[in-house]
């Protein structure tokens, strides 16, 4: 015996753990069960674990046949064991517990060995301690080895047959099963497929995403391959960065994020091992990460695991207390930076620590195989809590903390976050503290050509006369600039002049467009003022404004405002659409302008009403800035495409409009007169596509695609039109089964493709190994450039702690648009989850809050309104955290 500890019911060690910068003092238990062990049970050689339940495989125990397996089932929160599972049917040397996974309150385990060795998957729930099914494919041989790999999530499942003869001998294939019906969905093989790969020797998956590892690969070196569950189909083939690495010998997948361990990568010596970050929807791997005290056979890389910033790294061959004695590394994900090294506190030689590891909120869970505590080699499981991970987001400003350049004052108060193009964030904040005032405590904070710093605060004088009283939208940011809306106050201000746009940063400020100053290009007649105000999304060199001009004839008095936001222009007012003004070409004469506009690019997007007949009387323009002429892109009464069934299906009104980001696209929301048209089916979504193609998206009353029969489109919410000619848009749904549960989607319309669904209400949470599903959508914020969105949802069957999440996702970025699976939303930031602050102790956020301000009332986004999101995946957004502070926080999710 290596170590001399009681044996109990689950036997409790807690000792502390020395804190390194960026970690806190976690405990450890060591978890055996209360069944005796005998020799050689190789208990722990699989661990699964979630919030609620930790599963350990030793499959070599005795039940009722030698060597059947088991599974010993135990409470993730207290360490306590609950059962043994054991299959039924067993038989001797079936050997159940090498492999397994689990999700929510299901456990899956395999064994190759199985009904004399044609192999068998088994379901168990894990609530009832029961079988509750069995999962083979179609067709199966004892030579393929079925069962020796599992994983599941999001209602997949995935079992591996790693000498499968499909691509050769022992080429190796995965089974892809729906856990809801046990339905067998694929057979996964490799594209390159080729014998002796053994693909499938690590698996990983994801929400719709699956990593799969053939380490023999490319003699020994390895490789790992991407696959879309949906489809069935690859994605990526990933060769292995250095020669006889076994490259994909054990893989992790969260948030988007993969690690791959390559254990016998000789760097640091013959088998050192070394592990890679992938971020797999840019397509990009991380450097070689190798052990800080990196030495031949330490087979780090053995296996792997990533929760929150942290990635975990077994190194199994490490001999620290002997050969084979073991150990974990743990590191900053971000940084890739060492954080902790772990090691059993009763650590002696070939007890293999860290042969199998997880993460899950927190909780390090670590197999050694060989320990001795129960019965020579019976194994155990150690679990090591309270990890928490470095915050991948950058705190702009903490109520109660010092506000920069008002040294005189904290914040009170602090706004959602307008984040621009060039990753700048700016925010609004009220001070408290001695000197402060009604007067005085508003400020603009930004970080626009520099560090976050006050560009302008309440009280400071923009022009002679005039000071600022209050502060509007925060528009956008160019690379020196903020742009912004201010009321104003001052002896050089009336009730009609209290009103401005303003481009400025700490140095100056230009005011772009006022209240009540006369306007050259309006004839010297001032604006009255204005309904909406956007600035160019791609460039932020641009404002537009939606306005009424004040002493002006009521058939002339709307009009549309371009201004220049570089600071060193001195009439900035260089282009206006005007009430009155006739488009070339049609020879339409513009009516009044609706009261909104969109400036996603060069590109201004309005609509009109238009002189004539009532028939006709309502159009939707463009305009590309510097003075060109202003172009129709469909008009009241023009036929409405891609409705076969209603030939005489026409445009009625248009509601709302934006564009795409590259100038290319216009999307609109109309209404349709025309046969059969009710008021059910009347709206819907369209696009103008190289501003030459017109073409439906979506259509109220439509059937929704992949769904059951009857469920139909009910309400347009948010719509976006992205580069490359891709459309994104969140609908309310509506038909049997249909519930404020699981009512509102998010869909894409890629290019020259039909609908698709990219996730809903009360779809699986990805990557959490659990029944959590995806509550209500709270807010969402569409990207156009790449076709980004973030969504904060609510979590359904989650604890009040924890029951909200940040996803985030694309579908034009990298492969997004031709695979589905990589347009499926990762969870980023949950509400509870642990978080390490740079100096301090850990903390966890009890609300998470996104900006809805780039959407209008009409549901267009990205049309040139305060943007949160960026094309590069930045994003802004605000925390409450435990001790009840906000936080302005800037991250890449």
């Amino acid at each position: 015996m290596k170590s001399s500890l009681p044996l109990a019911a689950c036997l409790l060690l807690v000792v502390s753990i020395a804190p390194p910068i960026h970690a806190i003092q976690p405990t450890q238990r060591k978890l055996l069960p209360t069944d005796a062990l005998a020799d050689s049970a190789e208990f722990g050689s699989s661990i699964a674990t979630n919030r609620l339940w930790t599963v350990v495989g030793a499959p070599n125990t005795t039940t009722t046949f030698p060597s059947t397996g088991a599974l010993h089932v135990f409470d993730t929160r207290t360490g306590k064991r609950l059962r043994t599972l054991v299959h039924t049917g067993a038989s001797e040397n079936d050997f159940l517990g090498y492999y397994t996974a689990i999700s929510g309150n299901t456990c899956i385990s395999a064994s190759e060995e199985i009904e004399g060795g044609l192999g068998a998957a088994f379901v168990f729930d894990l609530r009832k301690g029961s079988q509750t099914g069995i999962l083979v494919p179609p067709t199966r041989s004892a030579s393929d080895a079925y069962g020796t790999g599992v994983a599941m999530d999001g209602g997949w499942v995935l079992i591996s047959a790693i000498q499968d003869d499909a691509m050769g001998a022992d080429a190796g294939a995965v089974h892809v099963f729906d856990l809801a019906t046990g339905a067998h969905r694929h057979k996964l093989t490799a594209p390159d497929g080729a014998a002796f790969q053994y693909f499938g020797m690590s698996l990983a998956v994801e929400g719709d995403l699956a990593l799969i590892g053939a380490p023999q690969a490319n003699g020994s070196s390895g490789k790992i391959y991407v696959f879309d569950l949906r489809t069935g189909l690859p994605i990526r083939t990933l060769d292995s960065p250095a020669p006889g690495a076994q490259f994909g010998g054990s893989v992790a997948l969260r948030g988007g994020w993969a690690a791959i361990g390559a254990y016998s990568d000789s760097e640091g010596g013959a088998n050192a091992g070394a592990v890679y970050l992938y971020d797999v929807r840019n397509d990009a791997l991380g450097p070689k990460i190798v052990a800080p005290d990196t030495t031949a056979s330490a087979f780090f890389g053995a296996s792997v695991a990533l929760e929150n910033g942290l990635l975990a790294v077994g190194q199994s061959g490490d001999a620290h207390a002997g050969v084979f004695s073991g150990a974990v590394w743990v590191f900053d994900s971000h940084t890739r930076q060492p954080i902790q090294r772990f090691t059993a506190p009763d650590a002696a030689a070939n007890t293999y620590f860290g042969g199998g590891i997880a993460l899950n909120n927190g909780q390090l869970t670590v197999t050694a195989t060989g320990d001795d505590e129960a019965a020579t080699d019976a194994g155990s499981v150690y679990t090591f809590s309270g990890l928490a991970g470095r915050s991948l987001w950058i705190s702009q400003a903490e109520t109660g903390q010092f506000a920069p350049n008002a040294s005189e004052g904290t914040y009170r108060t602090v706004s959602l976050p307008s984040v621009s193009t060039w990753n700048h964030a700016s925010f609004i904040g009220t001070l408290t503290g001695t000197g402060i005032t009604s007067r005085n405590n508003l400020g603009l904070w930004g970080s626009s050509g520099g560090p976050r710093r006050l560009i302008i605060r309440a009280g400071q004088e923009l022009l002679p006369g005039v000071e600022v009283a209050g502060f509007g939208s925060i528009l956008a940011h160019g690379t020196s600039h903020t742009v912004f809306e201010a009321t104003l106050r001052g002896a050089q201000t009336t009730g009609k002049s209290r009103r401005a746009i303003v481009a400025g940063n700490n140095v100056s400020r230009l005011t772009l467009l006022r209240s009540g100053t006369p306007q050259p290009l309006l004839g010297g007649l001032p604006v009255r003022d204005w309904s909406q105000v956007v600035s160019e999304t791609s460039n932020s060199s641009r404002a537009a404004a939606a306005c009424r001009i004040d002493g002006a004839p009521r058939d002339s008095d709307s009009a549309h405002l371009i201004t220049e936001t570089f600071i060193a222009v001195p009439d900035p007012v260089t282009a206006v659409v005007r009430e009155g003004d006739v488009i070339a070409g049609p020879g339409i004469t513009l009516g009044q302008l609706m009261p909104r506009v969109s400036m996603p690019s060069l590109r201004l997007v309005f609509s009109s009403a238009v002189q004539g007949p009532v028939e006709t009387n309502q159009a939707l323009f463009t305009r590309v800035a510097f003075n060109n002429p202003v172009e129709l892109v469909v008009k009241k009464g023009d036929p409405a495409p891609d409705l076969p069934l209603i030939p005489d299906a026409a445009f009625a009104s248009f509601l709302g409009e934006t564009g795409s980001t590259d100038g290319l696209h216009t999307v609109f929301r109309a209404t349709l007169s025309g046969t059969g048209i009710t008021s059910k089916n009347r709206e819907g979504l369209w696009i103008n596509r190289f501003n030459a193609d017109l073409r439906s998206v979506v259509r109220l009353g439509d059937a929704a695609p992949g769904l059951p029969s009857g469920v139909t489109f009910r309400r347009l919410v948010q719509y976006v039109g992205c580069d490359g000619g891709h459309v994104m848009f969140l609908a309310q749904l509506g038909g049997k089964g249909i519930s404020a549960a699981n009512d509102l989607s998010l869909w894409m319309l890629p290019l020259g493709d039909s609908l698709q669904l990219i996730f809903r209400e009360g779809d699986p949470l990805p990557g959490e190994n659990d029944t959590i599903r995806i509550g209500t959508i709270q807010r969402l914020e569409l990207e156009s450039n790449q076709g980004r969105y973030a969504a904060v949802v609510s979590l359904i069957g989650s604890p009040a702690t924890t029951n909200q999440v940040l996803l985030s996702g694309g579908v034009s970025f990298a492969d997004a648009s031709i695979h589905p699976a990589l347009r499926t939303p990762f969870a980023s930031l949950r509400k509870g989850a642990l978080i390490q602050r740079p100096l301090g102790s850990a903390t966890s956020a009890t609300s998470i809050n996104l900006s809805t301000a780039a959407k209008d009332s009409a549901g267009a986004c990205a049309k040139g309104l305060p943007q949160s999101l960026t094309p590069n995946g930045t994003l802004g957004l605000t925390a409450i955290f435990k001790d009840r502070s906000t936080q302005v926080l800037v991250g890449q999710p």
